[in-house]
């Protein structure tokens, strides 16, 4: 659960203040350290600067809330948020029409380098609803994307990887209110990760909701 609040605009521009309230942590065997450090960034503040058409600018974490030891961690975090960001489109559409938002962005891995992460996402407005709390915007979206990455020459550990994947989902958009009521996404990717010469095939599929509570 995180407690977002628009603290200040700039044209079209906006800057979000969040918390992290709670989290919860499912990982069994090997990824259970994963759920340790996770539960760790309970009551983590950070700001983010977005523009009206879902577009994130830059991402700031408040120093003295977070976890000493992330910080490469969550360098890396803020980095990788660009690749969420919605591209509402600058023109009018109708539903059934489409328009692409391009992603490329380098994701820092703790002195270990680099990922690069290029593609394109499809957005389509499918339909317009008018509910009690107003009109809302029904978009579906789907893409495919690349990851890269080559460790720093100077890293004591020698990793590479090259990976492709597919992602789609579903927005519901408040228009009246100008937010996000849900967002649903399936990301799968698969390819190839080498580590100190030996290649480790990878395979993942990642589901993320997100759903607005009360406000």
């Amino acid at each position: 659960f995180l407690t977002h609040e628009v603290v200040a605009e700039d044209g079209d521009l906006r800057t979000v203040a969040y918390t992290i309230d709670s989290v919860s942590v499912e990982a069994p065997g090997m990824l259970a350290s994963l759920g340790q450090m996770m539960n760790q960034i309970e009551g983590l503040s950070a700001r983010m600067v977005m523009n009206t058409r879902g577009d994130f600018e830059s991402t700031e974490v408040v120093g003295e809330t977070l976890p000493e030891g992330m910080e490469s961690a969550f360098e890396g975090i803020q980095e990788s948020m660009k690749g969420l960001s919605l591209g509402f489109p600058i023109d009018r559409v109708m539903p059934g029409e489409t328009w692409t938002v391009p992603m490329a962005n380098a994701i820092p891995l703790a002195g270990m380098g680099e990922m690069a992460q290029t593609g394109e996402m499809t957005y389509t407005l499918d339909a317009t609803e008018s509910r009690e709390d107003g009109i809302h915007a029904l978009l579906s979206f789907s893409g495919t994307q690349t990851q890269t990455m080559e460790s720093d020459p100077s890293s004591q550990i020698s990793m590479g990887m090259d990976a492709k994947g597919e992602t789609s989902g579903s927005v519901d958009v408040n228009l009246d209110e100008g937010r996000v009521v849900n967002m649903t996404m399936v990301m799968t990717i698969s390819g190839v990760m080498s580590m100190m010469g030996t290649d480790i095939p990878l395979q993942s599929t990642v589901t993320m909701t997100q759903n607005l509570v009360g406000g």
